[in-house]
């Protein structure tokens, strides 16, 4: 369920309530409670991931693009940083779809 709807269905639920605009979106009411729910979730777990990626962003840009993800791993636990190696850097361009599909180095 795209963010778009449960922000429509937040928008009127006042007008129409939620249990009606669920039936008429195919939405469930579960899923949209849930979505309140982890909204402060989601908001600490973005800024954290922006934080991360400007910091692989640095490591990489002081090293004057030399380094590839490993190297830069490696930089990041040097400076006390935990990171997940399955994290593709910013520069792959791989980051916008890191949500949407499991991250294969394999190829």
């Amino acid at each position: 369920m795209s963010a778009r709807r449960w922000a429509f269905i937040s928008d009127n639920r006042a007008d129409f309530g939620v249990k009606r605009i669920c039936r008429v979106l195919g939405a469930s009411r579960a899923g949209y409670y849930r979505h309140l729910a982890t909204e402060q979730v989601r908001t600490e777990r973005q800024a954290e991931e922006a934080r991360t990626v400007s910091e692989i962003r640095a490591v990489h840009a002081e090293h004057l693009g030399a380094f590839g993800a490993p190297r830069v791993h490696a930089e990041l636990r040097a400076r006390g940083r935990r990171i997940n190696m399955g994290v593709p850097p910013p520069w792959t361009g791989a980051r916008e779809s890191l949500h949407r599909r499991h991250f294969d180095r394999r190829g």
